[in-house]
């Protein structure tokens, strides 16, 4: 009963992320403490890190407000922050960086783990729904993330070496 009852979860949640992907998300834009949502999404994140010998490492500027959806930003980032603590199988550091640029326009996110990488040939493809190299990844977290991220007039570009690591550069106005 135990394992189909987490079977019917999994599949919920799997449903969950596709009827978010498949869907527009109408957002409810609030000025937000973007210090405070990313130290929440972290802690929720250092939970999962710790169970796979992972340090998060958190170097923040104080930033200003900005005006997001607090909820579905929350989603996107932590999206991020597993796939990065999923890819250090042997343990790791996941940082995050947050700073805001010299124009002051815009706020930057730089999620970098030193996990196994991503092959140049799939680096084109990770925020194309059900694309996934992870034996039970579904493939949606960075479609999501991306959807997310482009809702709020944000960009998020990737970098990656195998062997080295991967870094998701998140740019969202401050505006």
């Amino acid at each position: 009963i135990k394992t189909v009852l987490d079977e019917i979860r999994r599949l919920d949640n799997i449903i969950n992320q596709f009827l978010s992907l498949a869907k527009a998300q109408k957002l409810s834009l609030v000025k937000t403490n973007i210090n405070k949502l990313l130290d929440e999404v972290t802690n929720i994140a250092t939970l999962e890190a710790d169970q796979k010998n992972v340090r998060v490492k958190m170097i923040m500027d104080r930033l200003p407000e900005v005006t997001i959806d607090p909820g579905e930003m929350k989603k996107a980032l932590l999206n991020i922050l597993l796939n990065g603590i999923q890819a250090m199988q042997q343990g790791g550091e996941l940082k995050v960086q947050v700073n805001q640029d010299n124009t002051q326009k815009d706020l930057t996110i730089r999620i970098t783990d030193s996990g196994t990488g991503i092959n140049k040939e799939n680096l084109s493809k990770i925020f194309q729904p059900y694309f996934s190299t992870k034996e039970k990844g579904t493939g949606l977290g960075l479609a999501i993330a991306y959807r997310i991220i482009t809702d709020h007039r944000g960009t998020i570009e990737v970098e990656s070496e195998l062997g080295k690591g991967t870094t998701f550069i998140i740019s969202i106005p401050t505006e």
